[in-house]
């Protein structure tokens, strides 16, 4: 399949999940968080929140290098041929722009409004994770890099509304 197929398929997949996971590392040992998150329409950025001075918060202060995967596992029968994931590779660094922050926090709502107590707490922080790699797996055969250029506007937009 071509690599713009692929893209396509990874927005996809980007719209139908709410929920991913944050990869991080602290003094050598990895570390994953279940977090819910918004993406940008070209998949160059992700935003997600935490609490202040939790252990991902902790570790992205040691560490800015992360990775992030989204996949379409679900509780049931879980079927490896038909699995899907991206994982995208980056940096990422705490929101300090309050427009910016309002605005990530406004579409973290929208897409997840059971978040709002949790959105609007004085020790929530939102973090922009700079995609530089993404890699889409599907099914039981290996990954495929996919070139940012291949994630255009031609594509349709990440939906991240409810």
């Amino acid at each position: 399949m071509d690599k713009a197929k692929l893209a396509h398929k990874a927005k996809e997949l980007v719209n139908q999940q709410r929920v991913g996971v944050l990869c991080t590392a602290v003094d050598g040992l990895p570390y994953g968080s279940p977090l819910a998150f918004v993406a940008g329409d070209r998949l160059e950025w992700i935003a997600f929140a935490s609490f202040r001075g939790t252990r991902k918060h902790q570790a992205l202060t040691r560490n800015a290098e992360a990775a992030f995967v989204i996949d379409n596992r679900s509780e049931g029968d879980f079927d490896p041929s038909s699995s899907q994931a991206l994982i995208a590779t980056g940096v990422v660094a705490e929101v300090s722009d309050q427009s910016e922050d309002r605005q990530l926090k406004g579409q973290l709502r929208r897409r997840c409004p059971n978040l709002e107590g949790f959105l609007i707490s004085p020790r929530t922080i939102v973090f922009r994770f700079e995609v530089r790699s993404l890699i889409f797996v599907e099914g039981i055969e290996g990954g495929v890099e996919l070139p940012m250029e291949d994630l255009g506007a031609d594509l349709p937009a990440v939906d991240q509304s409810e």
